[in-house]
């Protein structure tokens, strides 16, 4: 860290200053952290869209080009949802679940004393 400070000190000290912030998909479990701290998703969904417009040698208008985009973001989307995203679902209410439970059980440890 220190020669990165020494060759990047502008990016070491934000990362210092927002470390919290950075980090905050530390507080989720195991399961569901590794679902939302990679950039994997964001970085295909990129090349897909790259790749797709490659074959459109012209866009005609800014609102069609919006509107191709948004037909592309559609139907990957639904790819999506059948992969790896649908346990994100699953995961978050079992988060949700053991969350409320600790909740109950710190509620009547705090009545009973």
């Amino acid at each position: 860290m220190n020669n990165g400070g020494k060759k990047y000190p502008k990016v070491v000290n934000r990362w210092r200053d927002n470390f919290l912030y950075l980090f905050t998909f530390m507080k989720f479990p195991l399961q569901i952290r590794s679902l939302i701290y990679t950039t994997n998703q964001l970085e295909r969904l990129h090349k897909e869209i790259k790749r797709r417009l490659k074959v459109m040698e012209i866009l005609p208008e800014e609102e069609k080009a919006e509107k191709i985009l948004y037909l592309i973001i559609a139907q990957l989307n639904e790819v999506y949802k059948e992969g790896k995203l649908r346990n994100l679902e699953k995961e978050q209410q079992r988060y949700i679940e053991e969350k409320n439970k600790t909740k109950k059980v710190l509620i009547t440890q705090t009545q009973l004393t």
